[in-house]
């Protein structure tokens, strides 16, 4: 039995497509006339022949990235008005591809907005990654040309220019803490947008993504709200960190202390050293939340679909290391999270 390279179901009904939902493969490529595979090899990709059309399209991170735009009958890489983004795993970094898809499914499971998203094979059977873009609209009022959509693109900021920080150096992880972006977010968007980033950065935390920096975190104005979350992966199945957390998560004076790791520790003590779920509780509190009653239902439907998020990592696509892996790094964190109630 297949499992569906978006949703991570078992495909048992009459689909098209094999290794594909027909709803899930039209969510993200909005039909079923394409091939299921993308039409070149990851040498291709990485070649003036694979780039040609894309030579000015850059995104910051790790992985290697292309823009494809879905025609009504084909996939082509393209320079300007692409509707999807092709990822490679880097070779130093070997499956971050499935590595991404999983983590994503993972926060739609839990019910934050997320980019659409599935894996999809290269000519020589290597899974990409390929997402779809959230920054584009189609133009209901344009008249189609050769079959083709007019896209509008829909203005983003990331972290870093919404709080008019530096670029420069390590800015991205060290010029703010998840409190003043918190905070920031609360004062643009208000309760519901605030509550939707702590669990972003509580989720974030439970899967070991040790990179969510500013320039992962964006903002749509003209939406009124903070862009589906993109680019998360489990890090800690690459390298450790010195820190659990993309940026630091209080404004206190010393950083994240080792009070500030754990509010539940009595008065005077040190606390357990890691964070907890009174440090995000705290966390919500600082940024402005009216209340936590919403936060403790994230906690408890984070709890409920445990045993379904295990399931999920052992159907990915994950060789059995990783997988393995990534089930440990998920277990300790979550082991961690609820500490105070063991």
């Amino acid at each position: 039995m297949e499992i569906c390279k978006i949703c991570l179901k078992e495909n048992n009904k009459d689909s098209k497509f094999e290794s594909y939902h027909d709803k899930c493969f039209r969510s993200v490529f909005e039909t079923l006339k394409v091939k299921d595979q993308l039409p070149f090899t990851r040498k291709e990709f990485k070649t003036k022949k694979a780039r040609e059309k894309s030579s000015r399209f850059s995104i910051s991170g790790m992985q290697p990235k292309l823009s494809l735009k879905v025609y009504e009958t084909h996939l082509e890489t393209v320079e300007t008005n692409g509707t999807h983004i092709i990822k490679l795993s880097p070779e130093e970094y070997p499956e971050c591809s499935e590595n991404e898809h999983l983590s994503m499914e993972i926060f739609r499971l839990m019910g934050i907005r997320t980019a659409e998203c599935a894996l999809m094979k290269l000519k020589e059977g290597e899974n990409a990654y390929v997402t779809k873009r959230f920054d584009r609209y189609k133009n209901p009022t344009y008249t189609k040309t050769n079959g083709e959509d007019e896209y509008v693109k829909i203005h983003q900021e990331d972290m870093m220019q919404a709080m008019g920080i530096s670029n420069e150096g390590e800015g991205k992880y060290d010029a703010k803490t998840y409190q003043q972006v918190g905070e920031y977010i609360f004062s643009i968007f208000g309760t519901i947008e605030a509550l939707e980033f702590l669990k972003t950065v509580i989720l974030n935390f439970c899967i070991g993504n040790d990179d969510y920096h500013l320039k992962n975190i964006s903002i749509q104005s003209e939406k009124n709200r903070l862009t589906p979350s993109y680019d998360i992966v489990n890090t800690l199945l690459y390298a450790k960190s010195d820190r659990e957390l993309g940026l630091y998560l209080l404004n206190d004076k010393d950083g994240d202390s080792e009070f500030s790791k754990d509010f539940e520790g009595k008065e005077g003590g040190k606390g357990y050293g890691f964070y907890t779920y009174s440090c995000f509780n705290e966390l919500g509190k600082r940024i402005g939340l009216p209340s936590l009653k919403l936060v403790d239902k994230f906690y408890n439907d984070l709890k409920n679909k445990r045993s379904t998020i295990t399931q999920m990592i052992q159907s990915s696509y994950l060789n059995e290391e990783h997988k393995e892996k990534y089930l440990e790094v998920f277990n300790m964190r979550m082991d961690k999270l609820f500490k105070p109630d063991s």
